[in-house]
């Protein structure tokens, strides 16, 4: 049998539905009769002093008139519900940590493995900021990489085949190592990427009590960030990629937090601190696959 109200709720839910109605109406229009007294005191004040006899006291008149004229609309607009139109408030963001069980869609950051900023930035730098042709028709495809995560994989081997003449032009010069990184890293990208196999289980932020929280709730200030990440290939080391946003979406803060070694087919445990930029709403965690050259804890 459906569940019915029992009198004592029927009884009580218009009594409280009709004491919150007219106590909200006394109150504006309460403010609307003091705000009209106030100018017409004013007004009368003004009138007094500037003008003498008969003219202050016409003037008076007109000013009493139009404040009972103001009163009496607005108890016909009170009687009427006309000051119960409430602002419609804004909606709040949602703050909640959703879970993110695989690594996938098109937010997903760019592997640390092919991070060539830095590397690109130095070569820019050596040929005092008007690099050889070769190198810039290399960034503009290199930025088209980091915008485009569902193509990654065409965009790397294309970027790949590029990298070989630019080793021949980097042979000798200051900036054969960094183009050497781009081109291993290259490599070890297109011979499979052990991302893929890698997920965030769940992941969740704690206040300094040990209460989950949201991400806005500790904007400013530092929380305790702990997360599970899954491996279903082969050995790997891994980092999770924390990443905070704001209302509009914007990207506030990046970074990269070392897991350690996870084998195949086990989970590994994170537990850190981290600091939660101010206007942060929202964040995003990946699981990846750290570069070879990172150091990380095999526990």
């Amino acid at each position: 049998m459906a569940d019915q109200a029992t009198p004592q709720e029927s009884l009580d839910t218009p009594a409280d539905e009709e004491a919150d109605g007219p106590s909200q109406l006394t109150d504006n229009f309460a403010a609307f009769a003091l705000f009209v007294g106030s100018v017409s005191i004013a007004f009368g004040a003004v009138f007094q002093i500037v003008f003498d006899g008969i003219i202050a006291l016409i003037l008076n008149g007109f000013v009493l008139g139009v404040a009972l004229i103001s009163l009496v609309i607005g108890l016909s607009l009170d009687a009427i519900g006309g000051f119960d139109a409430q602002s419609a408030e804004p909606e709040e963001p949602d703050d909640s940590v959703a879970v993110r069980s695989r690594n996938d869609g098109d937010n997903r950051p760019l592997p640390p493995v092919l991070n060539f900023d830095a590397e690109l930035e130095a070569i820019e730098q050596h040929y005092n900021g008007s690099p050889r042709d070769e190198f810039v028709q290399f960034r503009e495809e290199y930025e088209r990489l980091k915008s485009s995560p569902s193509n990654r994989s065409a965009i790397a081997s294309d970027l790949r085949a590029m990298a070989n003449p630019l080793s021949v032009l980097a042979e000798g010069e200051e900036i054969e190592p960094e183009v050497e990184h781009i081109s291993d890293g290259l490599f070890q990208y297109m011979e499979g990427s052990a991302s893929d196999f890698l997920s965030v289980v769940e992941w969740s932020l704690y206040d300094e009590g040990g209460n989950e929280c949201a991400v806005a709730d500790r904007q400013s200030e530092k929380a305790r960030f702990k997360t599970r990440a899954e491996n279903e290939g082969g050995k790997v080391k891994t980092e999770i990629f924390l990443r905070f946003r704001n209302t509009d979406g914007v990207v506030i803060k990046e970074t990269y937090l070392p897991v350690g070694l996870i084998r195949e087919g086990q989970t590994k445990e994170l537990d850190t601190q981290v600091y939660v930029p101010s206007l942060a709403v929202n964040a995003d965690v990946y699981a990846l696959a750290a570069a070879d050259n990172k150091r990380v804890l095999d526990l």
